[in-house]
């Protein structure tokens, strides 16, 4: 007789079952070496499109351009990098977008300029009728680019006189005829929107849905690229723009109050006068004004103050690479000038341009005694330099006036170090028509 057992039939099912073990457990081994694939590509095309978005920035330091411009670039590698470059105060703002496959990565930079040559000396004093004359404490670290009439010491009621020339360089008598221009276009390009607001009509770059009148900045969305102010406008909200920049068109006064923070790509255009108060923390704004601006006691920010008259208060310090610039205001008569007070310290560019009417000779850039510049003073003027400058000092003229009488040519307690500008110091781009610079990554 034959038996029969409970387990006939079992051995095809278990074959199969544990082919299909094996086969999932195949097919999960290839998914991950796929996903695995796949990652490694994408993390690669990732670094792929940033590398492209940083080269199109330095192919666009090649390519100086001194307006608003759109740029592709191709790569050996199939990436390509989209440049958007717009003026962005005394400095240009290089948007650069990435691509390789389907990866995106996006850069943005401030660009500067190589200084001329003539920013190797300590001091560049560009007046051919005026003799320097050093007394007091005034001391020079640097070569000097003088007019024929070279240099000396002189004796001042208060103050000693030095036994010899106080200066550790060479003087080049002769070599200063001019201090170097900046480029006419690309100026006018920095202050063509603005000087149009001040005509009392909207800048130009305005359309379809990129402008909005507003009362409060923190209600606007985030692709809104320029906004309307009326009336005295306090700041006193958090206002951070990383990716798309702002312009703010202010027809009145404006105060940045303490307590408000402002970062990244945000431009003011004020009609009337502007103040950063005390505990206010601004960084990387352009604020350009039609009156006087205020940098208050204590301030601690970053960005570019362009305005007719400009007085950065006691304690105040600008960090690199910040700009000061006193410019003229058509139809406004009143004298330029640029106070520095007491332990301020600015880092970066002091600028005054010359007048267009000719009437200079109440402009004037001041530097107190306690006051620092680390970087370069350019003067299409006269300069009050009693302060210190850590890097060069390029002006027409030195001016005090010590009762009853006015002095011209004197320098009698300023310190100029040119060793202590370090190489990588960088100028607007219309001051130099030289290599690019990035000044600043965003």
């Amino acid at each position: 007789m034959r038996s029969v057992s409970n387990e006939e039939g079992f051995a095809l099912p278990s074959v199969l079952m544990l082919m299909l073990i094996l086969t999932l457990l195949a097919m999960s081994v290839l998914l991950m070496q796929h996903l695995r694939r796949m990652q490694a590509v994408m993390d690669v095309a990732r670094v792929r499109a940033d590398l492209a978005a940083q080269s199109g920035i330095a192919r666009a330091l090649s390519e100086p351009s001194s307006g608003r411009g759109i740029r592709t670039y191709q790569f050996a590698d199939s990436s390509v990098a989209v440049v958007r470059t717009r003026p962005w105060g005394l400095l240009t703002l290089a948007e650069s977008e990435g691509r390789a496959s389907r990866a995106h990565a996006s850069r943005t930079a401030l660009l500067g300029a190589s200084p001329p040559e003539c920013y190797r000396y300590a001091l560049t004093f560009a007046n051919p009728s005026r003799q320097l004359i050093l007394t007091g404490s005034a001391t020079i670290a640097g070569d000097l680019a003088l007019g024929s009439m070279g240099a000396t010491v002189g004796t001042l009621p208060g103050e000693r006189q030095p036994r010899q020339l106080p200066v550790a360089g060479s003087v080049h008598r002769g070599s200063a005829s001019f201090l170097p221009p900046f480029e006419a276009r690309a100026m006018g390009s920095a202050f063509a929107s603005f000087d149009v607001f001040l005509g009392g009509q909207l800048p130009a770059s305005v359309s379809g849905n990129s402008a909005v009148h507003t009362v409060d900045l923190n209600a606007i969305a985030d692709s809104v690229e320029i906004a309307f102010m009326q009336g005295d406008v306090h700041i006193s909200q958090r206002l951070i723009r990383r990716q798309h920049p702002l312009e703010v068109y202010v027809q009145g006064d404006l105060d940045i109050v303490g307590g408000s923070v402002i970062e990244g790509l945000v431009a003011f255009y004020v009609t009337g006068s502007a103040r950063v108060s005390c505990g206010a923390l601004s960084e990387n704004i352009v604020l350009m004004c039609g009156g006087s601006a205020t940098i208050d006691s204590g301030v601690v920010m970053r960005g570019q103050v362009i305005a007719p008259s400009i007085t950065v208060g006691p304690d105040a310090k600008l960090r690199y690479p910040s700009a000061l610039c006193s410019r003229e205001i058509a139809g406004v008569r009143s004298p330029r000038k640029i106070d520095l007070l007491r332990r301020s310290r600015t880092e970066g560019m002091v600028i005054l341009l010359r007048s267009r009417s000719g009437t200079a000779s109440m402009d004037i850039v001041a530097v107190d005694r306690e006051a620092t510049v680390f970087g370069a003073i350019h003067a299409e003027g006269a300069v009050t330099l009693d302060g210190e400058v850590e890097g060069t000092a390029l002006f027409e003229d030195l001016f005090f006036y010590q009762a009853p009488t006015s002095y011209h040519g004197w320098m009698r307690s300023g310190r100029i170090d040119r060793s202590s500008l370090p190489e990588g110091f960088a100028v607007p781009p219309a001051l130099s028509p030289g290599k690019g610079e990035v000044m600043l990554w965003l």
